[in-house]
């Protein structure tokens, strides 16, 4: 049995677009020797420079374009064998990333809408039940990471987390507070799984220039 058989290390860090610290605040996420990182908030300027950076730690990075400002990426030490832009229905502008990972693990990369306004608190709502459906209907086990501008507490995610039947992977750790970082009340940033696997550690991260602080997290694949 490799490493990789047995447990996926996460960081999930929303660096904030407007954080000119970016490139430090990535360095910060690799002090924690993740498999896999996931960057919401990746400045486009900052994507040549963080592609060198990943790779000089045997990481990958991949990401998908948000709008001229901002892409969502993954640095993943874990071999892929494809992956796929989710771009269709509410998450058209919005799109996400998932990864169809070597140890027979799909892996999603989530940046959410923010509920700002009636359309796109519906919209993500929308986007939560679109996810629910990819996870049912994946053939192998799922780790979802990254910003889901959703509380715990609030009742879709509690039904969100109902949908997938994933209350017991995730309902035997702490859930560390991520935002805002200079008061963390509420986590939106989330890791977790479908009911194959297990949520075995939520830590969080230390400040890193951002509105959000990163949450690190270990799945226990066996």
């Amino acid at each position: 049995m490799t490493f990789f058989d047995e447990s996926i290390q996460i960081v999930a860090a929303n660096l904030w677009n407007l954080n000119p610290r970016q490139l430090k605040a990535m360095r910060q996420c690799l002090e924690y020797e993740p498999d896999i990182v996931v960057l919401p908030e990746l400045h486009n300027k900052c994507i040549s420079d963080a592609k060198k950076l990943f790779l000089t730690h045997r990481y990958t990075l991949i990401h998908v374009r948000i709008h001229r400002m901002m892409s969502l990426g993954i640095a993943s030490r874990i071999p892929w064998s494809h992956s796929t832009i989710m771009d269709q229905e509410a998450f058209a502008g919005r799109p996400q990333l998932k990864l169809h990972l070597e140890n027979d693990i799909t892996f999603l990369g989530i940046h959410l809408d923010a509920p700002v306004s009636p359309h796109r608190y519906r919209k993500r709502r929308q986007q939560l039940s679109l996810l629910a459906d990819c996870i049912n209907q994946s053939q192998n086990p799922v780790v979802l990471a990254g910003d889901f501008n959703t509380y715990f507490s609030e009742s879709i995610f509690q039904t969100f987390l109902t949908q997938i039947d994933s209350r017991q992977c995730y309902s035997s750790v702490q859930r560390p507070c991520t935002w805002p970082s200079f008061l963390p009340l509420f986590q939106i940033d989330h890791i977790l799984c479908s009911q194959q696997l297990k949520v075995t550690q939520l830590q969080q991260g230390y400040f890193n220039g951002s509105d959000h602080l990163p949450i690190y997290g270990c799945i226990d694949l066996r």
